[in-house]
């Protein structure tokens, strides 16, 4: 199953999300600030990014997305953005800055997990 980042520097909310994530038989690793998401990011670790957008202090979601789209990777890392700031603005912000998807917080992981396995390439498992 692939290996799924979550960036949150809220910790009780990230290990949320990677419980539930865990529920649908991903791997998750965490990282609960932006220096760290961009390391593992970068470290061809992982299959996707789940990454807050705000992230203080140091680097923010949209800095960590830009560098990793500034890698230049072998291959490509999708990329979610996450938010609590429903607004159309943070939205192209972070669509420009090359992200695959945008998802307001709080969702439902069972609705994004169908998201997942499309920016993965891969089809769900059979239930």
């Amino acid at each position: 199953m692939a290996r799924i980042l979550v960036a949150d520097d809220n910790e009780a909310v990230a290990e949320i999300i990677q419980q539930s994530l865990e529920q649908f038989g991903f791997e998750v690793v965490l990282a609960l600030n932006g220096q760290d998401a961009l390391e593992i990011a970068l470290s061809g670790m992982v299959d996707i990014a789940l990454i807050d957008i705000l992230m203080p202090p140091g680097i923010d979601g949209i800095a960590v997305l830009r560098a990793i789209r500034e890698a230049h990777l072998p291959r490509h890392l999708p990329v979610v953005l996450l938010t609590a700031l429903p607004g159309q603005d943070e939205r192209e912000r972070g669509m420009q800055a090359g992200a695959d998807a945008y998802c307001v917080k709080p969702m439902r992981i069972a609705e994004m997990v169908p998201l997942l396995h499309s920016l993965l390439g891969d089809a769900p498992p059979a239930p």
